[in-house]
């Protein structure tokens, strides 16, 4: 494989377009010969040992959308509450580690929470205001007061 790929770094535009039409099967996209190179190369490769792991693939997509890579409420650290008012009960979240504490009862989510306190299936980040439908995540004040 290895031959294969340093082969690919000599042929000219026109020969890595053809070799992109038979490994493909489909007319090239319009990329600079250096990023066609690197398309066609990173096919090969995952032709031969296999597809990234679908939660890599989902991360990428994520950073497409501009959305962060790992979900808000992971990414905020222990200590962080939320906070949201709820059918006049005011719902608190701790974050501890891995697991989110809400009563007492510790979550691996807050989806988890958001369901058991709703009896509804709310996303938790949708429900804490972390996110909107189809918008970017919110900014949130982190529990040590700097914006999260």
């Amino acid at each position: 494989m290895g031959s294969r790929l340093d082969r690919l770094e000599t042929l000219s535009p026109a020969a890595l377009r053809t070799a992109w039409q038979e490994h493909v099967g489909m007319p090239p996209p319009r990329l600079p010969h250096e990023l066609l190179l690197r398309d066609l190369a990173y096919r090969l490769q995952e032709k031969r040992h296999g597809s990234l792991p679908a939660a890599t693939l989902r991360a990428l997509q994520r950073t497409r959308e501009g959305r962060p890579s790992v979900p808000v409420a992971a990414a905020m650290g222990d200590g962080t509450q939320f906070v949201r008012t709820w059918h006049g009960h005011t719902i608190v979240v701790t974050k501890q580690g891995r697991d989110y504490v809400h009563d007492g009862r510790h979550y691996d989510s807050l989806t988890q929470v958001a369901r058991e306190v709703t009896g509804a299936r709310w996303s938790g980040p949708r429900f804490f205001g972390l996110v909107k439908r189809g918008s970017k995540p919110a900014t949130t004040m982190m529990a040590d007061g700097s914006a999260g």
